[in-house]
């Protein structure tokens, strides 16, 4: 299992529609509104990274209102 965290750039006034299109894909296991330079934080649960990509560039940089996209992959977790 792969978490991943993509962060988006969102064309003004277009953060609700984009929000509600994020939150109803399979693989989005949360999305958080933020300030700054990027306007969304996506989490995505993903079985690989082939899965990964196919859902970033096939799913989300299609969602009309979504400028650009960066996404950190988890690295695991400290126990």
């Amino acid at each position: 299992m792969i978490v991943s965290y993509t962060l988006a750039r969102v064309v003004p006034a277009q953060d609700k529609a984009v929000y509600r299109e994020l939150i109803a894909l399979d693989a989005v296991k949360g999305v958080v509104m933020a300030y700054g330079i990027f306007d969304m934080m996506i989490t995505i649960e993903s079985e690989n990274i082939d899965e990964l990509d196919h859902i970033v560039f096939n799913k989300i940089r299609k969602i009309e209102g979504i400028v650009s996209t960066t996404t950190l992959i988890g690295a695991g977790k400290k126990e």
